[in-house]
């Protein structure tokens, strides 16, 4: 019979592992996230253990320890998720302004994403965690349709300042308010089709499109960068 490996080596397994993580990601947030993580799941897997092995009723003893344990679980949830919040926000806030390869802030939502969902979180609960996040890769969204690089220099007067008043609408600008902009001034192609599209998914979502990525595009930068 092969022998489950202890709580406490897990345990060490978790420490040893979080600079590594760190050093990968360089993200030491990110490290730490993970480490709740594991230190959560190291928890259920000794209750399991508990349970598998007691025999008849359980005892008062044994009642509380489980009551405990539950605390114990529902308070790393709740660090999992503060944590998840806190690294969300200051990647995607720190890492529009200064990394020219943005890609790694949408694998960190994606693991982010899964690791809360298989901690029990729900897809309510997740959103909610990301909504900071998904508010800029918005704006981002918005800056890619509304101009950007891109943006006709020609226009002046009303029509670009409706253009920047667009991009500067907080919520974000609603698709279809984007779509009626470009249309009505002769700048609507199959191109911003695309990422109108892209964008409307996922304003309803949070999915990417891989052929409509603002991680991947070149121009995306913070508003009153360009």
């Amino acid at each position: 019979m092969i022998k489950r490996p202890s709580a406490s080596f897990i345990w060490a397994v978790c420490v040893v592992a979080l600079p590594v993580i760190g050093a990968v990601w360089k993200d030491v947030a990110f490290g730490t996230f993970v480490l709740v993580v594991l230190f959560a799941a190291t928890l259920i897997h000794r209750m399991e253990n508990v349970l598998e092995f007691s025999i008849g009723p359980l005892s008062a003893k044994m009642r509380e320890r489980l009551r405990e344990a539950d605390e114990i679980i529902g308070r790393l949830k709740s660090l999992a998720m503060l944590s998840a919040k806190g690294l969300l926000n200051s990647s995607i806030s720190t890492g529009r302004w200064s990394d020219p390869d943005r890609t790694w802030m949408l694998n960190i939502r994606n693991q982010v994403r899964d690791e809360l969902l298989a901690l029990g979180f729900s897809e309510a609960e997740v959103a909610d965690a990301e909504s900071y996040w998904r508010g800029l890769v918005a704006v981002d969204f918005v800056g890619i349709i509304a101009g950007g690089s891109t943006a006709p220099v020609s226009s002046e007067g009303e029509v670009m300042s409706e253009r920047q008043r667009l991009r500067n609408c907080r919520p974000p600008a609603d698709p279809e308010a984007l779509r009626e902009f470009l249309a009505k001034n002769g700048w609507l192609d199959n191109e911003k089709e695309k990422w109108i599209t892209a964008y409307s998914k996922f304003l309803k979502s949070g999915e990417i499109d891989q052929d409509a990525n603002p991680f991947l595009k070149e121009e995306v930068r913070p508003l009153g960068r360009r």
